[in-house]
């Protein structure tokens, strides 16, 4: 047994230094272990504090919120269009003389439209003696009377500024009083017709 004691002694001192390596290396895992679970605690919970869950429930909720509050600003948006397409967006103005005896282009063409194609044309004929003043309805972008020369230029260049609707230029040149005349018809052709316009609404 004496024989034996010096390695006794060797092995209790080895197996000592492995049970404090051993120790040693469960103290570092356990501290590893810590901060590893410490930073997943913190990636999963929002800045309340809260798990996982109560995260993803509470982003739930704010989005569907956000799509809430996107479709009811949408809905204004679409109503807020639709007033504005009622309200007054195109408009044109001729001056121009109806006769030859008075000058300083005073009568007038005037075309008032709404996003819709809906408005009016009015127009103004002054005359040394009178005055006359028109007004024809368009609807849809179509004129309900047929229109001068005058009143056809104003509408055309009325729909075609910023148009959103359309407008049938060959249907709406039939509705021309002057029938088939071209917009370089003389001066006093059209003062005539005029005249006879006048004339008309006098009677």
């Amino acid at each position: 047994m004496q024989q034996f004691l010096p390695f006794l002694l060797i092995v209790c001192a080895a197996l000592i230094v492995c049970v404090l390596v051993q120790f040693a290396l469960i103290t570092s895992l356990n501290a590893r272990f810590a901060r590893q679970t410490k930073m997943l605690r913190q990636f999963f919970s929002g800045p309340q504090g809260e798990d996982l869950e109560a995260l993803l429930e509470r982003t739930l909720t704010q989005s569907t919120q956000a799509m809430e509050q996107s479709e009811l600003a949408l809905e204004r948006v679409t109503h807020e269009a639709a007033r504005n397409a009622s309200g007054l967006q195109k408009f044109a103005l001729h001056r121009y003389d109806a006769f030859e005896d008075v000058t300083g282009e005073q009568s007038f063409s005037l075309a008032l439209l709404d996003g819709n194609g809906n408005g009016t044309v009015i127009t103004s004929i002054l005359g040394r003696q009178n005055s006359r003043c028109f007004g024809k309805a368009i609807v849809n972008g179509q004129p309900m009377q047929p229109l001068s020369e005058e009143e056809q230029r104003v509408f055309l260049q009325a729909c075609q500024s910023n148009s959103e609707f359309k407008v049938d230029v060959a249907a709406t040149a039939k509705n021309r009083v002057n029938g088939d005349k071209s917009p370089n018809d003389s001066r006093a052709e059209q003062a005539k017709n005029n005249q006879v316009a006048l004339e008309a609404s006098r009677n």
